[in-house]
């Protein structure tokens, strides 16, 4: 596998971005007085939230295509920044999302699964790193297990 898909694995595979319009991450409803969000049904906050994951796929897809194993280690370094950071935003959108109280906890679980493994990616920072780096390790598998229980296979793609 070349160190850009690699990332681009990486990217997917640590899943969960930025609140994109339109896709209903705001923190308010239009016609809710009160300043609580508006709790999604389940099939609304499926939706959403795969249409987040899709975005942030996307963008941690362009992050590291031009990394080849002449790349610098300053280079891999930087994509996995941007990565974790969009990742990190991800999680942030998601857990905006008012998610119906019978899966909050669940979703709640799979935001730190995701967490544990932004911590993980963080720690490659080199050309070799990024050589012997497994994006279906543990953690990351354990986020896309939990992520694809709640019916978020794009985030768990």
């Amino acid at each position: 596998m070349t160190l850009s898909r690699t990332l681009a694995a990486a990217g997917a595979a640590v899943l969960i971005s930025t609140a994109l319009a339109g896709c209903g991450s705001s923190d308010k409803s239009s016609d809710d007085k009160s300043g609580d969000a508006k709790t999604l049904t389940k099939t609304e906050f499926q939706t959403q939230a795969n249409k987040l994951c899709d975005q942030a796929n996307k963008d941690t897809e362009t992050y590291g295509a031009n990394i080849t194993e002449k790349s610098s280690d300053s280079d891999v370094a930087d994509a996995i920044d941007k990565t974790v950071k969009r990742n990190d935003e991800l999680v942030d959108a998601i857990a905006a999302l008012k998610a119906p109280k019978d899966i909050q906890d669940d979703v709640t679980s799979m935001l730190d699964a995701v967490r544990a493994a932004d911590q993980e990616l963080d720690k490659v920072s080199s050309v070799k790193d990024m050589m012997s780096f497994d994006p279906n390790a543990t953690v990351f598998k354990t986020a896309n297990e939990k992520a694809a229980a709640l019916g978020l296979d794009t985030c768990a793609s």
